[in-house]
């Protein structure tokens, strides 16, 4: 890092304590903007961003690590941001701090994922991926690395998670207990293991394939590779290795759970030769994972998810983060390791006057293992899988069956009777349906998948808007004032003529919103992008007259804004922090939010990114993954880094590229050529899938999950399909309309399927089976309750 560091105030959103060699002199800044570092050198400067940074305090005059300097600190920066968007965290108190988050409550709940609980739980408890000292622990989670195949509805697939992972077995157990019971030292207190399950050199051991590991690994063995039998090689071996010896009780990191790179040696490093012969390059992988770093991940990570580990995690978070994590309980369950890896049993280093002991003592701490903080004193409570708070949801990927198709009649009619065109983009959220359709009107409707509405005889319950009106008026003022005036200038008078009412620029009454959009008729909906918010709901349309974006928010109150650009906007896209939108120039234009929890953006682009030579049809970004992606007309595939809008692939595709969407998984989906060719792509540009489907129907609508594997394509013969957005291949047809599809999407509560048709009219599919599943389940919690 640079020595000077700068970043704005209003970037940083979390601060969390830390420990440095045990000591509280540290402090971890989550940024969301990106943290600016300059480095001065002679007469030039260099801008480093990053998403979080680890700050050390030392005392200026003895440079010794210090607790007062960090508050000083941390007091001045609460005194210059205020605590309004700022979350801090106790400094000395992680376990308050996890308690007063609410994170438990909502695992419990099933709103988190096992994988961001762990996670949640590894941030509070000071493990950090700035820190490799004190980097994220994940656990086995399965145990079986030898099968052809897996189930993972069988438990004895499962690791045991109730024990250490060095005592899986009961042969194991008991050598452990004897080293514990038989030692007798009058300095070191008894312990079962002497070394850690998460030290610096673990990390770099397992990820060894990847930058910037493999330059710290190198640096970490005075410039070379280690030898390669000792290097991370084969999941079997790891596995026998961490569970039937004494000296490697490894855990795992997050990584095994969402990055396939780290089993594949891209950049072909010259690994060596192991001694029985073989030449050491990927990693070998479990014969269930058909030798596929990506099918492995993608079961490892199904695994963590499923209800079996669900059940386990509890007593593993016990043994890690919790109650069994020291003390009596600790020695019951085995669980006691080397003393110097607690920072309540290690001395304070800078207590120690004799120089030498103190530097071995650094160095003991520092490379071979620390403990997390304490998070929980009583043990974790269970997560009850079997409470139906997952039954409304169906994945489409797996299951086509059971599935009805039901008219959503009464929005149909209301539709035509306005005079509303075919629908282009769908989106539910909290019992409201929002329609837009090719003219840039936005309607909202009460819409509930899951109550059935017996008059009608249907499993959904709808009640129109019959509010639904054309306000052409913002179009038609537009043109007058530019027939006089520049277009910049008339809709900068038009805005000043509306600053300080309820609705700015384009008034919209009632439940409707007149964008004034002439859109394409083929892929209309990349220049339309939806967006909830806690507070309501975000449109943004892009191809408007004169060359602005509209933005439109729907919620408690109702108002537009309109960012002024330079040409005519081709596409836009949401990012969880702004906005993003491509230009028939072929560039690019990043807004953020004026406040974090706002719906207004900042009128003025806080980046401009050149794209692809050509008009960008497409875009797409990832705040978690910190990507963007620009499609432009030429078939060019521009992926850049969020933060500065550096490109590191540019990949070409077949055809003028039409959509982009982000997967579950951070991957890249790309609609080319018309609607006739489906890729995916990883982050690093590799090409995952593809479907050619000149042959057959093109697609004219996608939406992809982000709950399940699913993407869903329509198509212009009617059909709907259903693809596994992990590998690209057909799951299969969910159901056939009369008409073409323009717009797909799912229900937010149950992910059935939302179907617009070039005719105008609204559609419903959904599983009967889990509905009548979800019902029973409902009335029979009802009942317990009276």
């Amino acid at each position: 890092l640079p020595k000077r560091l700068v970043w704005p105030v209003q970037d940083v959103v979390e601060v969390h304590g830390r420990r440095f060699l045990h000591e509280p002199t540290a402090i971890e800044l989550f940024l969301s903007g990106g943290l600016a570092g300059v480095n001065s050198h002679e007469h030039w400067e260099k801008l480093v961003r990053l998403k979080g940074v680890f700050l050390n305090f030392l005392d200026a005059e003895t440079g010794v690590s210090s607790s007062k300097v960090r508050q000083t600190f941390y007091n001045r920066l609460k005194m210059c941001r205020g605590r309004r968007n700022l979350s801090i965290c106790y400094l000395n108190s992680p376990e308050k701090a996890f308690s007063q988050s609410g994170i438990q409550q909502r695992w419990l709940s099933g709103e988190v994922s096992n994988f961001d609980y762990l996670m949640a739980l590894n941030t509070f408890s000071g493990r950090s991926f700035n820190d490799l000292r004190q980097y994220p622990v994940f656990p086995w989670i399965l145990g079986d690395y030898t099968s052809d195949s897996i189930d993972l509805a069988d438990p004895s697939v499962y690791r045991d998670l109730s024990r250490p992972i060095g005592v899986q077995s009961d042969r194991m157990a008991d050598m452990f207990r004897e080293r514990y019971d038989g030692w007798s030292d009058p300095v070191i207190p008894k312990f079962h293991y002497g070394s850690h399950y998460s030290t610096p050199g673990y990390v770099l051991f397992y990820l060894l394939r990847l930058e910037p590991f493999t330059h710290l690994h190198v640096q970490l063995q005075s410039g070379s590779f280690d030898c390669p039998d000792r290097l991370f090689h084969c999941m079997q071996d790891l596995w026998k290795s961490s569970t039937e010896s004494m000296s490697d009780v490894k855990e795992l990191i997050p990584e095994f759970y969402d990055i396939p790179e780290m089993f594949m040696n891209e950049a072909d490093l010259p690994l060596g030769r192991r001694q029985k012969g073989e030449t050491l390059d990927d990693v070998a992988l479990p014969p269930w994972a058909n030798n596929s770093p990506r099918r492995f991940v993608r079961i490892m990570r199904d695994a963590l998810e499923s209800p079996i580990a669900s059940q386990g995690l509890p007593k593993w978070i016990d043994l890690v983060f919790g109650c069994s994590q020291r003390g009596p309980r600790a020695e019951t369950n085995i669980n006691v390791f080397f003393y110097l890896t607690y920072p309540f049993c290690a001395p304070a280093v800078s207590s120690i006057t004799d120089p030498q002991l103190r530097k071995a003592t650094q160095e003991q701490i520092a490379s071979f293992g620390q403990t997390p903080a304490q998070l929980m004193s009583s043990p974790h409570p269970s997560k009850n899988t079997a409470d139906g708070s997952s039954t409304f949801s169906f994945d489409l990927s797996k299951s086509l069956d059971g599935l009805s198709v039901f008219a959503l009649s009464k929005i149909t009619e209301l539709r035509k009777s306005a005079s509303h065109t075919k629908p282009i983009a769908l989106s539910h959220c909290d019992g409201k349906l929002f329609v837009v359709d090719g003219t840039g009107s936005v309607e909202k409707h009460s819409f509930n998948p899951s109550l059935p509405d017996h008059n009608q005889d249907t499993p959904f319950t709808c009640s129109p808007d019959s509010g639904l009106k054309s306000d052409p008026g913002l179009v038609s003022q537009l043109i007058r004032r530019s027939r006089r005036t520049s277009t910049v200038a008339a809709i900068q008078s038009l805005t000043a003529s509306r600053v300080g009412t309820e609705n700015s620029v384009g008034v919209i009454e009632d439940s409707h919103a007149m964008l004034g959009a002439r859109l394409t008729d083929l892929y209309s909906g990349e220049r339309v992008a939806v967006m909830q918010r806690k507070s309501g709901t975000l449109f943004a349309m892009g191809g408007l007259w004169q060359g602005f974006v509209a933005v439109v928010y729907i919620g408690r109150t109702t108002n537009t804004q309109h960012l002024i650009v330079k040409g005519m906007t081709t596409s836009v896209a949401w990012l969880s922090d702004g906005l993003v939108a491509g230009l028939g120039d072929g560039s690019l234009r990043v807004w953020g939010f004026a406040k974090p929890h706002s719906h207004t953006l900042h009128n003025v682009p806080i980046m401009r990114i050149a794209g692809p030579d050509s008009p960008v049809q497409a875009i797409c970004g990832s705040s978690e993954w910190h990507w963007l992606a620009a499609g432009g007309q030429n078939g060019e595939l521009h992926l850049m880094t969020k933060i500065d809008g550096v490109v590191q692939h540019v990949l070409r595709t077949e055809g003028n590229i039409n959509a982009i969407k982000e997967t579950k998984d951070g991957d890249i989906l790309v609609l080319s050529d018309g609607g006739s060719v489906m890729s995916l792509y990883s982050l690093n540009g590799r090409l995952v899938g593809k479907q050619n489907m000149q042959q057959e129907s093109p697609v004219t609508a996608v939406y992809v999950s982000i709950i399940h594997d699913t993407i869903l394509t329509g198509h212009a013969d009617g059909a709907v399909n259903a693809w596994d957005s992990t590998s690209l291949t057909l799951a299969g047809e969910v159901c056939r309309m009369p008409h073409k599809i323009t717009a797909v999407s799912q229900t937010s509560s149950s992910n059935d399927v939302l179907v617009g048709l070039s005719d105008g009219s609204l559609h419903f599919v959904c599983n009967m089976n889990k509905l009548t599943q979800a019902v029973g389940s409902a009335l029979s919690s009802a009942l317990g309750m009276i």
